[in-house]
């Protein structure tokens, strides 16, 4: 899981007007990651974190879809 996160980190995805299923899905785990892991995941990973506030930003309506 840390050497996907790394690589996320290092290569955030786009975030385009129409969102993908992976995209939500990114989205979904970095959410179940800072519910059981928090603090942890983020540490080193800014691009992942902020890649993470900008969906939660452009896409509000999907924000009961992550878990918290």
């Amino acid at each position: 899981i840390t050497s996907a996160l790394d690589l996320l980190n290092a290569n955030p995805p786009k975030l385009p007007k129409k969102i993908t299923a992976g995209q939500l899905a990114l989205r979904a785990c970095l959410g179940y990651l800072s519910l059981r892991f928090a603090g942890k995941w983020e540490k080193g990973r800014s691009r992942l974190v902020r890649w993470a506030a900008r969906f939660d930003e452009k896409f509000p309506d999907l924000k009961p879809c992550v878990p918290a």
